[in-house]
């Protein structure tokens, strides 16, 4: 399938959604796979840093993104493992680590996986034969019921600019995972046998403002109607 579109990126989440039922919001605070929730130890973490801003400090200030696994590839570690070998993280280990604490604070939090463009050609996520997603965490606000963005990954890799209370227009999803840690595939991430060139192709076009159409009605009746 090869599909051609466009989207426009908005800074804020838009109320316009529809809000989670209770049934899917219960769904993002379980265990599943690379988000232990239910280990001990997370548990215990989870529950006593209590709040996402805590959480997401805790991931910032305690893993390493480590280079070399971004450039080679390298299997998903998930929560656990990331928290046993915190200098092995990348995208996937950052935002596995902030959901599964989530979870365990009873927090909803799920994966985003898609396009987020940087001028760091290190962390750039599509490369030039490549494709190289990235991974951001969203947990619910309930307060706003909305799910908010943050990237505690982009917070560590650019020395501490803010990304828990503001995102940006660079981050583009192209799949949720939030009942399954895995599924669906996002765009880029599957390959055929053998194959290992580019599919996905990201380019930035001008802003386009909406046609307002404004419609106007003439009415020409006669002076007189004839029966």
């Amino acid at each position: 399938i090869k599909f051609t579109g466009k989207a426009k990126i908005l800074a804020q989440p838009q109320k316009i959604l529809p809000i989670p039922t209770q049934e899917n919001l219960e769904k993002n605070i379980l265990a599943a796979l690379y988000w232990e929730k239910d280990n001990e130890e997370i548990y215990a973490l989870g529950q006593k840093l209590k709040t996402p801003k805590a959480i997401y400090q805790y991931v910032v200030s305690n893993l390493k993104y480590n280079f070399d696994r971004a450039k080679n590839g390298a299997p998903r570690l998930g929560a656990l493992e990331v928290l046993k070998n915190p200098d092995q993280a990348i995208c996937m280990e950052f935002t596995d680590l902030f959901i599964a604490l989530c979870r365990a604070a009873g927090i909803p939090a799920r994966e985003i996986n898609g396009f987020a463009y940087t001028d760091d050609i290190r962390l750039r996520p599509l490369s030039l034969m490549f494709d190289v997603l990235h991974s951001w965490p969203e947990y619910y606000d309930e307060k706003r019921q909305i799910w908010q963005p943050v990237d505690p990954t982009w917070e560590k890799t650019t020395g501490g600019v803010d990304y828990f209370y503001q995102t940006n227009l660079n981050h583009f999803a192209f799949a949720i995972h939030g009942e399954n840690s895995e599924n669906p595939y996002p765009a880029g991430s599957y390959k055929l046998d053998g194959y290992f060139g580019k599919d996905v192709q990201v380019i930035f076009g001008d802003y386009q403002e909406e046609e307002k159409i404004n419609l106007k009605t003439f009415f020409e009746l006669p002076n007189k109607i004839f029966w």
